[in-house]
């Protein structure tokens, strides 16, 4: 016999699929119109790099490193 309490199971279970499933699809068409970052701005060669890296920065290139010597970052 199926009880109220599986019913409202049932019934929210139904509800949060529909609201993933929007909220998915509206992330998607976000994630589209997103500009192409790497398409419009390309990636940093050596040529561009004004010093040498550190040993950390050969060791950790997925790292960046803000450099704090500069006035370049002193605003952030």
């Amino acid at each position: 016999m199926v009880g109220v309490v599986d019913v409202e199971i049932v019934a929210f279970v139904a509800s949060a699929t529909s609201y993933v499933g929007d909220t998915l699809q509206k992330e998607e068409e976000w994630r589209r119109n997103q500009p192409d970052v790497m398409k419009t701005l390309g990636e940093w060669g050596q040529d561009e790099r004004e010093r040498e890296m550190t040993d950390f920065e050969r060791e950790n290139p997925n790292i960046l490193m803000l450099n704090s010597t500069s006035d370049e970052f002193k605003n952030m």
